[in-house]
């Protein structure tokens, strides 16, 4: 009897665990309300894909939406460069100060001795001579140091020489040099007249750049032609820093439309932005860019002015679409 009344115990307390403590399932017209308050995916009729998001769901988000604007974009072309070591630079500046200050000894001791000479006074022909030979050797010590900077640097980095703030702010990498080549092929026309440059590391983040013009020397494994900029130092600028450039060259102005950095996303290796359809769709539609801007992006193409752009939570709907399609394009 005790035996029986055990069991009956057992099974009683079973079934109260089964029906009060274990998790229960939701039924199938809450996993559906459930299910109707998140994203999902469509395809539109051009089969690419749309993500709805609900606008509750969009407010947690804290997504935001802006129009695109039209623009226009000078002929560019994008090249590649680094920061240049300039001590080599600031070693012959400096030889050309020297040889400068060396020339100004030696003018003024001919004039000293040329004005002793004309007057008879104790001045023979032969120290006449040897003035004059000083200064032409300081001559030419300019004149050489001065090639050597023109051969190697250019023209525009030779008429700065001239200051000692310049030759100081190399030294102390508060200015730094920065070579750009651009690619064979590309429209140079009679050359840049501005440019831009970005850190590789940051491709986005334009960087202020004063241009210098071509450097000297073409280089030898590229072919490539190389122009000099002139930026400011930094933590990230420093000799060997790998940039990128855009250099605007003379032309017709190209038809751009501008989007917000944050609306440019980058998966697989291309570029997106996410365009607003309806109240609660979306779809990734692949851009062109043409260069960056302080306040964004030119875009080439793929991108029409007055279409609504999602410049606050692309990436959540990327990840959301992936999730749709299983993670997969």
């Amino acid at each position: 009897m005790k035996t029986f009344l055990i069991l009956v115990l057992t099974c009683v307390v079973g079934i109260f665990l089964g029906h009060y403590a274990w998790p229960k399932h939701p039924p199938a017209a809450e996993k559906a309300e459930e299910h109707a308050d998140s994203s999902h995916r469509q395809h539109g009729t051009n089969g690419e894909a749309i993500v709805r998001i609900g606008k509750d769901v969009q407010q947690k988000m804290g997504l935001k939406v802006e129009t695109a604007v039209e623009a226009t974009s000078p002929l560019e072309a994008e090249g590649f460069g680094k920061v240049l070591d300039a001590s080599p630079l600031t070693s012959l500046l400096l030889d050309l100060s020297t040889a400068r200050a060396n020339l100004g000894v030696s003018s003024n001791e001919l004039r000293r001795v040329q004005t002793l000479y004309q007057q008879g006074q104790n001045a023979s022909a032969r120290a006449l001579e040897v003035a004059a030979a000083a200064r032409q050797r300081d001559t030419l010590s300019v004149e050489n140091t001065r090639l050597r900077i023109l051969s190697t640097w250019g023209r525009a980095i030779l008429e700065r020489g001239e200051s000692p703030d310049f030759i100081a702010s190399l030294a102390a990498l508060d200015r730094v040099l920065v070579r750009i080549d651009v690619p064979p092929g590309s429209p140079l026309g009679e050359g840049p007249t501005n440019g831009h440059l970005a850190l590789a590391i940051s491709e986005s983040l334009p960087l202020p750049g004063e241009f210098l013009g071509p450097a000297p020397a073409m280089d030898s494994l590229s072919q490539s032609q190389g122009y000099l900029f002139l930026a400011r130092g930094g933590t990230a600028l420093r000799p060997g820093a790998a940039v990128f450039g855009w250099l605007q060259f003379p032309g017709t102005p190209q038809r751009a439309v501008k989007v917000s950095r944050s609306a440019v996303i980058r998966h697989q290796g291309q570029t997106f932005v996410y365009v607003q359809d309806g109240d609660e769709t979306f779809h990734r539609q692949a851009i062109e860019l043409a260069a960056p801007r302080a306040d964004g992006w030119l875009v080439k193409t793929g991108v029409e002015p007055g279409q609504t752009l999602v410049t606050l939570g692309a990436q959540q709907l990327l990840s959301e679409e992936l999730k749709g399609s299983g993670g997969e394009e």
